[in-house]
Formats: C-alpha cells, sequence, structure tokens
C-alpha cells in the first residue's frame, strides 16, 4: 500500500502541473481563434470553444466511468482485491480520462462544425 501512497503523492504532484499547463493551452487556443476571427467572436472560436468544452467534459466523464470499471475490473483479483480494485480504479481512471479528453474534444469540435453548417444553411 506504501506505494500506492506514493503513487498518490507523484500524481498530486503532476496534477498540479498539468491542469496550469492544460488551461493555459486552452487560453491560448481560444486567444488564437478570435484573433483568426478578426477580434471578434467568430466561427473559429466557436470551434475552438466547443473543442475545449467537449474536452474538459470527455475528461472528467472518461475518468469516472473508466475508475468505476477498473475498480470493477479489480473485483477479479478475488483474495488480492484489497490491491488491484484500487490499482484497477486508478489505471481505469487515467485511461479513460485521457481517452474521454480526446474523444470529448473532437466531438465538441465536430458539434460546433455542424451547429454552424445548420445556421449557414437558416441564412
Amino acid at each position: 500500500m506504501t506505494a500506492l501512497a506514493g503513487a498518490g503523492n507523484t500524481l498530486d504532484a503532476i496534477s498540479k502541473v498539468a491542469k496550469p499547463v492544460a488551461i493555459a493551452t486552452d487560453v491560448i487556443r481560444l486567444g488564437d481563434a478570435v484573433t483568426s476571427d478578426g477580434g471578434r467572436i467568430g466561427d473559429n472560436t466557436i470551434v475552438a470553444a466547443g473543442s475545449v468544452a467537449g474536452g474538459w467534459a470527455g475528461a472528467w466523464g472518461g475518468a469516472v466511468l473508466g475508475a468505476k470499471g477498473g475498480d470493477i475490473a479489480g473485483l477479479l483479483g478475488g483474495p488480492f482485491a484489497e490491491v488491484t480494485v484500487p490499482i484497477g480504479g486508478f489505471v481505469g481512471g487515467l485511461v479513460g480520462g485521457i481517452v474521454g479528453a480526446f474523444g470529448g474534444s473532437k466531438l465538441g469540435e465536430e458539434g460546433s462544425k455542424q451547429l454552424i453548417k445548420i445556421q449557414e444553411e437558416i441564412k
């Protein structure tokens, strides 16, 4: 269990760096999109915002579902479930968060493009 505690401390340290970097990256992406739209909120900004929002939502949802699935998979450890359940939850949450972030970002981007397309057809 001390290995898990050490891994938890390491992840806390990584999280303190990774979150601000992710936020800064998203702010830069949105700023570039606004600049591309001539300093206003236009199509590029809408697509970038959809991608950013989808990425954060997907990361959260994927992490939650992945951790739950990993916990359940860890139950297959039988007599070692005390160790395998937390490990399964950790790995499932990590993988689910990463996959969810990329999937959510792509869905948000494509959804935004479709909304723009529908709006143009209505005009």
